[in-house]
């Protein structure tokens, strides 16, 4: 049976003793591909460039579709409403505010159906 005690980290080629590897299970050897060092790096330009879509999207929730949801609220088109807050909730990219605000505006959803059923 053949140990290994070093391997080749795939991005910044250098030789490193296996515990600079995270865990992955999928691969034969059980380890990731690249070092911890150069996954931190990768995972922090993903984050970076997700930023300003992220904030983006949120302005853009806050602005055009919030106000919406507070017409079909005050409208009382109850499902309309609740099938929107459903699929806007779902997004990665909401900030908190928006999510409290949305949780707000479903249990606005929530009661007004329960009033309809009475």
């Amino acid at each position: 049976m053949i140990t290994l005690s070093s391997k080749i980290c795939y991005n910044c080629q250098k030789d490193k003793p296996l515990s600079e590897f995270g865990v992955y299970k999928k691969r034969k050897d059980g380890l990731r591909y690249e070092c911890k060092e150069c996954q931190h790096k990768s995972e922090k330009r993903w984050r970076q460039a997700r930023r300003s879509e992220k904030r983006r999207y949120s302005q853009a929730v806050s602005r055009d579709v919030l106000p919406n949801m507070d017409k079909y609220i005050l409208r009382g088109d109850v499902a309309y409403a609740s099938k929107y807050a459903k699929t806007i909730r779902s997004s990665y990219f909401l900030s908190s505010d928006i999510r409290c605000r949305l949780k707000v505006m479903e249990l606005a959803v929530e009661q007004m159906a329960e009033r309809a059923k009475e």
